[in-house]
C-alpha cells in the first residue's frame, strides 16, 4: 500500500488550510486526480504518480480523499463568498457527477439574459445575422479584410466553434465580479452565437474559455497572423466596447488597429453599411 498511502496524504495535503497554498492550482491537481482515478487508462497520473501504479485495494480510499477534499473546497468557497471557484467546483462536479459540488442554482448576472440579442441595437442584430448566415455557408469571411496570412492566394477554410454556455458563464461571471460591470452584451451574443472562428484551423477568435489578460489588453485570438494575437482594449477596468482592436505580429508589432469590436466585426463580416 506504500503509492496508495502517499496518494493519501497527498490528497490531504491538498485540503484548505493544510499548508499555504496556491489556491486555484492546488484545486486544480485534485480535479486532475480524480479524472485519472476514475478512467484508469494507461498514462493518467495521480498527483504525478502513474495511476496504475496504485495498489488496486487502495484506489477507493485514495477516491474518497480526493473527494473529500475537494467537498472541503467547496465549504471554504461558500464561507469566503468565491461564486466563480464555486462555479468552478460546480462544472467539474457535473463532469465526474459528484452530487456535492454541485450548484443548486446559478449565480445571476448583470448581463443576463446571457447571450440574448434581444437589447442590443439594430446594428449588432444584423452583425449577428450576417454571422448566423456565414455559419449555415450563405455569406463569406472577408479573410482580406482581417489581414489573414495567405489571403491574397487563396479563400481560407472557415470553421466556427460550437456554442459553449457553461465557459461562457464562466467567463462572464468572473468578469463581473473582477470589474464590477456588466459583461458587454454584444460580446455575450457572439460566442453565444460561435465560440470562436478559425481560418485554416487557426484561431483568428480564441474559444472563450483561451481569453487571456496581457500587458497589450485582453487576448480574444490571434489575428490574421497566426503566431500573433489579436487584442482587445488596454486596462482592464475599460469599457470593452469602446476600446479598439489590435492585431499584433509574433514580435509585438502593430499589423492593424480596428475602432472598436464592432469595426473588426465589420470587417470580418462585411461593413453593412457598404452592402
Amino acid at each position: 500500500m506504500r503509492f496508495s498511502a502517499w496518494a493519501l496524504d497527498v490528497a490531504t495535503s491538498h485540503r484548505p488550510g493544510a499548508t499555504e497554498i496556491m489556491v486555484e492550482p492546488t484545486v486544480q491537481r485534485l480535479v486532475d486526480a480524480l479524472v485519472s482515478l476514475r478512467r484508469q487508462d494507461e498514462g493518467c497520473q495521480v498527483f504525478g504518480l502513474t495511476a496504475s501504479r496504485l495498489e488496486p485495494e487502495g484506489v477507493a480510499a485514495v477516491e474518497k480523499a480526493v473527494v473529500d477534499a475537494l467537498l472541503d473546497w467547496r465549504e471554504h468557497f461558500e464561507v469566503q463568498g468565491d461564486a466563480v471557484s464555486l462555479v468552478a467546483l460546480d462544472k467539474a462536479g457535473r463532469a465526474l457527477c459528484v452530487n456535492g459540488l454541485q450548484l443548486e442554482q446559478r449565480f445571476p448576472l448583470r448581463s443576463d439574459p446571457l447571450g440574448s440579442r434581444d437589447a442590443l441595437s439594430p446594428d449588432w442584430r444584423t452583425r449577428l445575422r450576417r454571422l448566423d448566415e456565414a455559419i449555415a455557408g450563405r455569406h463569406r469571411i472577408h479573410a482580406r479584410a482581417v489581414g489573414w496570412i495567405g489571403a491574397d492566394q487563396r479563400e481560407p477554410l472557415v470553421s466556427f466553434g460550437g456554442a459553449s454556455p457553461a465557459d461562457l458563464y464562466e467567463y462572464a461571471l468572473r468578469y463581473e465580479l473582477s470589474h464590477d460591470r456588466t459583461f458587454p452584451r454584444e460580446l455575450a451574443a457572439f460566442w453565444a452565437t460561435a465560440d470562436g472562428v478559425s481560418l485554416d484551423d487557426d484561431a483568428l477568435l480564441h474559444p472563450i474559455r483561451h481569453w487571456a489578460w496581457t500587458e497589450n489588453g485582453l487576448r480574444i485570438g490571434c489575428g490574421g497572423y497566426f503566431q500573433g494575437a489579436l487584442t482587445l482594449g488596454g486596462e482592464p477596468e475599460a469599457d470593452l466596447m469602446a476600446c479598439e482592436v489590435v492585431d499584433l505580429d509574433d514580435d509585438g508589432d502593430v499589423r492593424a488597429r480596428y475602432p472598436s469590436f464592432a469595426g473588426f466585426v465589420d470587417a470580418l463580416l462585411g461593413d453593412q453599411k457598404r452592402s
